[in-house]
This record gives C-alpha cells, sequence and structure tokens, in this order.
C-alpha cells in the first residue's frame, strides 16, 4: 500500500471517529453543543451577544435545522474522503459514485443504531436520508469536477 492510499484510509478512520464522538453524546450533550454553535453562529452574524430571552427563541425555531446540517456536512466530508480513497481502485465512472454512496448509507445506517443505545437518543430513518444527501450531493459534485479534469487533462494532451 502507498502512504497516499495510508493517509487516506487514516482520514476515513479520523472521520468515522467523529461521527462515532457526536453521536456518543447524550441527549443533553448533543443539544448543548447544537444550541452553542448556532448562538455563536448568531452572535458572529449579529456582531454582539444576544439576550437571554433572545438565545431561547433562537434555539427554539433553528436548533432542529442546525442539527440536520450537522448531519448532512459531516456525511458530505465523509464521501469526499471515500470517493478520493476508492478513485485509488476503480475508474471515475458510476460504480465509484453507488460504491462511495453506498458506503456512508451504510455508515449513516449503523450511526442511527449506535444512537438507539445512547441515553436520551433516537435512530431516525430521516436521518438516514439526510446524511446519505450529503454523502450524494458531495460524491456528485467531486465527480463531476474528477471528470472535468479529467476532460481537460485529454484536450491539453490531446494537441501536443
Amino acid at each position: 500500500m502507498t502512504w497516499k492510499k495510508g493517509i487516506k484510509i487514516v482520514l476515513i478512520l479520523f472521520w468515522f471517529g467523529v461521527i462515532f464522538m457526536f453521536s456518543a453524546q447524550n441527549a443533553k450533550e448533543s443539544l448543548g453543543v447544537s444550541n452553542k454553535v448556532l448562538i455563536k453562529v448568531v452572535e458572529m452574524y449579529k456582531h454582539r451577544d444576544l439576550a437571554e430571552n433572545e438565545k431561547e427563541n433562537i434555539t427554539k425555531k433553528f436548533t432542529f435545522y442546525i442539527r440536520k446540517f450537522a448531519h448532512f456536512f459531516l456525511y458530505f466530508v465523509l464521501a469526499f474522503f471515500v470517493f478520493i480513497l476508492l478513485k485509488e481502485f476503480v475508474s471515475i465512472d458510476y460504480k465509484l459514485v453507488f460504491f462511495t454512496i453506498l458506503i456512508c448509507m451504510l455508515y449513516a445506517t449503523t450511526d442511527e443504531i449506535h444512537q438507539l443505545f445512547i441515553a436520551g437518543r433516537t435512530g431516525r430513518f430521516f436521518d438516514v436520508l439526510v446524511d446519505t444527501a450529503g454523502a450524494t450531493l458531495s460524491t456528485m459534485l467531486t465527480y463531476s469536477v474528477m471528470k472535468l479534469i479529467e476532460s481537460i487533462k485529454e484536450q491539453v494532451f490531446k494537441k501536443k
């Protein structure tokens, strides 16, 4: 195995760990992290500290969305890492796209099952769908960029 493949495997394992770590938080811890991130983002946007009643209103209104965005983002990144590793073994075609999305979807499923064993957490099929959507968008974007790069290389070398 080359060192490049090794690094790609380590990135995937690291990201699996990041996802696992977030999933291993109990409901209170997980909600606390989501709300802290949400409040910090809003305070940065507004360029001021929020009053307690503003924090409560914002968390009631937007916590669901920030949590789903976190799911989407985590699997967006995972799919990129999986894609760049798998392209070492398969050509850039639809099999690569399929297997990248499949691996991410399977990990999302096991992640939701894992959450069934964490205090106050649940496993939700909807979250698997959000995770898979993030993985799919990442895979399609990465695939498109890689195909564009291939096409440009072909054109450059064809003219010489």
